[in-house]
């Protein structure tokens, strides 16, 4: 994938129409710069670690589906 920059280029577009829709779940599409650290895990595993973290954050519970 090219860099920071560049894609951001190439989704100023996208998010510039998102915009004028006024559709502002989609405007802010950018990639964080460091991705290649995270590493590859399968999505439940990735899936439980989020709900670890929210289960320990400050608020509402978060609770798995019945």
């Amino acid at each position: 994938m090219s860099s920071y920059p560049v894609r951001n280029a190439l989704m100023r577009p996208l998010r510039r129409a998102a915009a004028e829709r006024g559709e502002t779940d989609r405007v802010n599409l950018r990639s964080g710069q460091v991705a290649a650290p995270a590493g590859a895990t399968h999505a439940a595993e990735c899936l439980a670690t989020l709900v670890a973290d929210a289960d320990r954050a400050p608020g509402p519970t978060v609770t798995s589906p019945a």
